[in-house]
């Protein structure tokens, strides 16, 4: 009867660790952020560059990532992770956040981008990545030219527990007027 108990509770004890050791192993996952600055037209005059936020594990096994699974308006497919945009306080010596889709809006339809959207959980293979989408940001709108800005990355979607920044990019390009005599006649 006690090695009856004994057993049981050492592997209660196991079974806590292992439990324990997989979400540890979990959170601790080696995923690599970068930010790219990619060129492209968008049809807005003056802003040629958007950014996206790339999260890429870095790590040798797979990494459990939640994502937004979605149908866009142009009806195509589309995967992105959770995340925020972060800008430099030069006066407090911090990041502050300075735009985030909230949480209960995450993979959400609206008219602009998801016609229809899951949360849903993939493995990330090493070497793979998965990205935010891509997001017009230039000075205007509360940003200067020179202002840094940062991704966020929520990679279990909770916007709280996990989150991996890339590195600092700054805001190099100011949208000139639309001018009329420049549009096609």
């Amino acid at each position: 009867m006690q090695r009856t108990r004994v057993v049981i509770v050492v592997l209660a004890v196991a079974a806590i660790g292992l439990v324990g050791a997989f979400y540890q192993r979990r959170s601790a996952v080696l995923l690599q952020v970068r930010v790219d600055a990619v060129p492209a037209e968008i049809g807005i005059p003056g802003i040629h560059k958007m950014y996206r936020g790339v999260l890429t594990n870095a790590g040798n096994g797979r990494a459990a990532v939640r994502v937004c699974d979605s149908l866009t308006d142009a009806f195509g497919r589309e995967v992105h992770v959770a995340h925020a945009i972060e800008r430099w306080n030069d006066l407090s010596g911090r990041w502050e956040e300075f735009w985030r889709i909230p949480r209960e809006a995450f993979c959400r339809p609206d008219p602009t981008g998801i016609v229809e959207g899951r949360v849903t959980e993939i493995a990330l293979s090493a070497g793979h990545s998965v990205e935010t989408g891509d997001i017009a940001i230039h000075a205007g709108e509360g940003l200067r030219l020179g202002d840094r800005l940062r991704f966020v990355v929520f990679p279990y979607f909770d916007h709280e527990s996990t989150r991996i920044t890339s590195a600092a990019f700054e805001i190099d390009e100011l949208p000139t007027p639309w001018n009329s005599s420049s549009s096609p006649q």
